[in-house]
């Protein structure tokens, strides 16, 4: 009787639970087809770029546009007046929990479900609509693991954080059990929260999908990507319980070479096409694939960080600008609330106050205006030619796949030093000469080792102008000896080797740098460029720079050119005014 009475609380129990889970249903694809209408109910969790609330509270995302595409597809083809009903489930287990254990046919769920086979024996699943791979991320504290066992071996010292029920925990509890049992695993409740954590905790590593780890480091996260222990699946879809039928219509929906294409363009809407195409591609297990797309990937979470930090630094300097306008606006006011009380005192110290008061403000505007050009100047200066530095990333690659360790660091070495010269000089409007030479020198060895054989050079600084007070603008002869370099020696294609020299020298209180290379002619080299239909960039950003900062000034920077055509000499001289 005890017995039989447990049993019935216990029924009771449970069917107080069940009473309280929402039921949701859907129609079957026979009935909808049969009727030539009907509703299929799609469950969703809030996970960016894939399906979340954007602007207006309107539903947007990858898998959201895949649903609205094949409610048209059943339209246009079967005639068929398809609902949907989207549905917020509140949680990545709720969705897959309700599906695996409904039997009502026209349920989906949404939330970038992982195709693996344990879960095949418990849903079923739509084609894979992205491929699937996890990175591990740590925290930016941690270095570059080159090895699997490097990283494991650190385990003891860690923590990792994850989503529960997802690929991303069993990638962590894998190595929980296969390396260290005593790892401390923490649940949090999205990807980018444990990308969060990760960021703050400097003994902290998880598991995110690759496009979530890019959008993240795009919202400003601040992780490491680690290039090991990366597991590849099958791919993202949606999952819909094992009685359903409408599995057959999906898999003729993904079929269709529009739906392809249709789904490469959703996916490059919301995570960008360069993303898009490299997510794809690193995902494919292919070994050349995959290690072009590694230095893809490597590039662009530099291009991203350093966009940040870029953006960053002209909101900062924009905000000073605004705040020293608003300092100057507010002394003005007062100014200006002083000389209308002085009015009623004395009408003849009034006109004599409101000079003085034209003559400030006239002197503010032009501390702005100087304020403004000396910004443009650092922009300008700051640009480094993108081709360079690619083609110098493409170097390294170079060494590294000839096994030539000591090129290889010799030229990551030369190359990395010149970056940060280059970043300590763009932030001065003047640098001394033997520090602009240098400059030269580390350019010219770098692009000398791109292209072996094809040049010399000497840069050279007479005694008169290796003073200290001798200055310049940093990167003026680096954008001419550049120019020059690409236009005339590098297009020759003439044999032997070519030179190309720089000299500064001092006459008549002026700086003159005299840049000498043989080659072709450069004002026959920018004609054919032009009429390849190309812009001469480089001397679009040399004139400006020069523009702006001749403004105002008496004695302005000149550039002259002179070709030898009996020696085929291209002559460059530079000359800089010294105060």
């Amino acid at each position: 009787m005890r017995r039989s009475i447990l049993i019935l609380n216990f029924l009771l129990s449970l069917a107080a639970v069940f009473a309280q889970r929402p039921i949701w249903r859907g129609d079957s694809w026979h009935d909808v087809q049969q009727h030539k209408s009907g509703s299929i109910t799609a469950l969703w969790y809030d996970i960016e770029p894939f399906i979340y609330v954007g602007k207006e509270n309107i539903l947007a995302g990858v898998e959201y546009e895949i649903m609205e595409s094949f409610k048209d597809y059943v339209n246009q083809k079967y005639g068929v007046q398809l609902q949907v009903n989207w549905q917020n489930a509140g949680a990545f287990d709720s969705i897959y929990s309700a599906i695996k254990g409904s039997s009502s046919p026209g349920l989906i769920g949404w939330s970038y479900f992982s195709i693996t086979e344990e879960r095949k024996k418990e849903v079923k699943f739509t084609p894979p609509y992205m491929t699937d791979l996890n990175v591990l991320i740590t925290n930016n504290a941690q270095p570059f693991f080159t090895t699997s066992q490097e990283f494991t071996s650190k385990l003891n010292d860690m923590r990792a954080y994850t989503m529960k029920n997802t690929t991303m925990e069993e990638d962590v509890i894998s190595l929980k059990n296969n390396f260290y049992k005593g790892l401390k695993v923490d649940d949090r409740d999205d990807d980018y929260l444990v990308m969060q954590e990760v960021s703050e905790n400097e003994k902290a590593f998880g598991y995110v999908a690759l496009s979530v780890y890019i959008v993240g480091l795009q919202k400003g996260i601040k992780v490491k990507r680690q290039n090991i222990l990366t597991n590849r699946r099958e791919g993202f879809a949606g999952i819909m319980p094992l009685s359903s039928d409408w599995q057959p219509v999906w898999d003729e929906f993904f079929n269709m070479p529009q739906t392809k294409m249709n789904t490469a363009r959703i996916i490059s809407k919301y995570l960008g096409a360069q993303v898009g195409d490299l997510v794809i591609t690193a995902s494919k297990a292919d070994s050349s694939n995959l290690y072009n797309s590694n230095m893809e990937l490597l590039s662009l979470e530099k291009e991203i960080v350093t966009q940040r930090v870029v953006d960053a630094a002209i909101y900062a300097q924009r905000q000073k600008t605004i705040r020293n306008i608003l300092i100057a606006v507010g002394c003005t006011l007062v100014l200006l609330s002083a000389i209308l009380y002085n009015r009623f005192k004395v009408k003849q110290k009034l006109t004599k106050s409101l000079q003085q008061r034209n003559d400030l403000i006239a002197a503010q505007n032009e501390q702005i205006e100087r304020m403004n050009q000396q910004l443009k100047i650092k922009i300008l200066q700051s640009k480094l030619n993108p081709h360079f530095l690619f083609n110098s990333l493409n170097s390294i690659q170079y060494f590294i796949n000839e096994n030539d360790r000591k090129g290889a660091l010799q030229y990551i070495q030369r190359f990395s030093r010149f970056l940060r010269q280059v970043l300590a000089s763009s932030d001065e409007l003047l640098i001394p000469v033997h520090q602009e030479a240098t400059l030269l020198e580390q350019y010219l060895w770098l692009e000398q080792n791109r292209f072996p054989g094809r040049f010399n050079y000497e840069v050279k600084v007479k005694e008169t102008a290796a003073d200290e007070n001798t200055l310049m603008p940093p990167l003026l002869t680096h954008s001419i000896a550049e120019e020059l370099l690409y236009l005339c020696i590098l297009n020759d294609g003439t044999t032997g080797t070519h030179f190309i020299s720089i000299e500064f020298g001092i006459a008549n209180n002026m700086l003159e740098a005299e840049i000498k290379c043989n080659g072709i002619d450069r004002d026959r080299a920018i004609e054919l460029h032009r009429s390849k239909g190309l812009q001469h960039e480089e001397e679009m950003i040399l004139e400006k720079r020069l523009e702006l900062i001749n403004y105002n000034n008496v004695k302005a920077i000149s550039v002259s050119y002179h070709f030898d055509e009996a020696n085929a000499i291209n002559t460059c001289v530079l000359t800089i005014p010294q105060t």
